[in-house]
């Protein structure tokens, strides 16, 4: 009764820092949208009223002051560009290496609607980019609708970034749109830099204001990793633009549909792809669950250590999100503290659950269950690296641990985790050693 009692007793404390944990890992994750069901904040009104009419002024200052003829004086020709950039719209094409959905996908892509935008404002200046600009932010916003103050923002923030950057790129290009020296090359850095401060720190600062983050630091998460994108679009649009010349209407129309067809035919793919891969962690979530029936079961036989492996595994996957661990190295750490004492299995009983000190000879027996568990683990092909943590996780920084003596880095950082994680909840719980 009185092992019941205190069992109970701990079952309660431990829950209390579970769900802290977990609460503490909520609190981690990051902020992506805007949150199209929340009321604005006052800020937030604030600054989207700012935002609006900054636009507004930006916008009748290009086309009032700034007088710049189109350079084929065709109107015509700023008319397609204008639909083509609304068709581009929000479209992104996942460079070679870059899978969708991962961090790389941010950096290994190609916007068509920044594109297009950019190749204009090289072809007809700030008056023909905020035109195309304009279509193309209209036409991302209907795909899908977006709440109105959204919307508005959306469009604002495209003629400050357009207006400014097409002005940037007059003033230190000459007053002209020709891309005939070394000058050039700075003035479309320049362009594109103000393209890509201003769109990613303006949207920082709704996105802080909606969530109550630092903008900075928002920016430094969700932003900062976009800004390859952005340099491969305007590299592409001038190269395009120097190369191509006078032709480059005949080449858009004919390259733009490609484009956007094996954008298409691109987006199918990964599709196909999203669902292999999403079928991969269903099996690994049932893996898992096989896993933690089978450890649970080994932990059910110790009346004084039942859930200790739970317990380790939250507070060692706690620890490693802490450490910004993920991938690979974090389910190593997930599944490796389900499956830490498997090696216990051959171990006997009575030295497990004797009350008393042990003999040596049975404290041997006792530091042989990490390379036992290693062995009864090692013809199982995990798709991470559990091993290592099973077997190393009584090794010790000075080298006095076991079964190897491993010292200082040379003990895999997931195993020093685990270590960490099991002998705290060994502090934290009654043994049948002591209480």
């Amino acid at each position: 009764m009185k092992v019941r009692e205190r069992r109970r007793r701990e079952t309660t404390q431990n829950e209390s820092e579970l769900t802290e944990i977990g609460s503490f890992r909520r609190k981690g994750r990051k902020t992506s949208h805007i949150g199209a069901a929340s009321p604005l904040p006052i800020g937030v009104r604030l600054y989207l009223v700012v935002t609006c009419l900054l636009g507004i002024v930006c916008a009748t200052l290009v086309f009032t002051r700034l007088s710049l003829p189109l350079r084929t004086g065709s109107t015509a020709e700023l008319i397609v560009f204008i639909v083509l950039s609304a068709l581009a719209g929000n479209s992104r094409v996942l460079l070679p290496g870059a899978r969708k959905g991962s961090k790389e996908a941010e950096t290994g892509t190609l916007s068509l609607g920044f594109a297009m935008i950019f190749v204009t404002m090289l072809r007809f200046g700030p008056q023909g980019a905020l035109l195309a600009g304009f279509a193309s932010t209209v036409a991302s916003s209907l795909r899908p609708r977006q709440p109105w103050y959204q919307f508005l923002f959306n469009i604002a923030v495209d003629l400050i970034r357009t207006s400014v950057a097409g002005t940037a790129f007059l003033l230190v290009n000459g007053g002209t749109l020709e891309l005939r020296s070394w000058t050039a090359v700075s003035s479309v850095g320049v362009a594109c830099l103000s393209f890509f401060a201003i769109h990613t720190g303006m949207m920082a600062i709704m996105v802080g204001g909606f969530s109550g983050r630092s903008p900075i630091s928002i920016w430094r998460e969700s932003f900062l990793r976009t800004a390859p994108s952005y340099v491969i679009a305007a590299a592409v649009s001038t190269v395009a633009s120097v190369v191509i010349g006078n032709k480059l209407l005949a080449t858009l129309l004919c390259a733009v549909p490609i484009a956007l067809l094996t954008h298409a035919s691109f987006r199918s793919y990964l599709k196909h792809a999203a669902d292999l891969i999403d079928s991969k962690e269903e099996l690994a979530t049932l893996y898992l669950a096989t896993i933690r029936s089978l450890a649970l079961a080994i932990d059910a036989k110790d009346q004084y250590t039942h859930q200790h492996i739970l317990r380790v595994q939250q507070y060692a996957v706690a620890t490693a999100l802490a450490l910004n661990i993920d991938g690979d190295e974090l389910k190593a750490i997930e599944t490796g503290a389900l499956l830490h004492d498997i090696g216990k299995l051959g171990v006997p009983e009575y030295v497990l659950l004797k009350p008393g000190r042990l003999t040596e000879e049975e404290e041997n027996k006792i530091r042989e269950h990490p390379r036992i568990g290693a062995d009864i683990l090692d013809p199982v092909k995990f798709p991470w690296p559990v091993l290592p943590v099973v077997k190393h996780h009584h090794e010790r920084w000075d080298g006095s641990g076991y079964p190897d003596g491993l010292r200082g880095e040379s003990i895999p950082r997931t195993a020093r985790i685990l270590s960490v994680a099991d002998v705290y909840d060994a502090l934290t719980s009654s043994r049948s050693y002591r209480a």
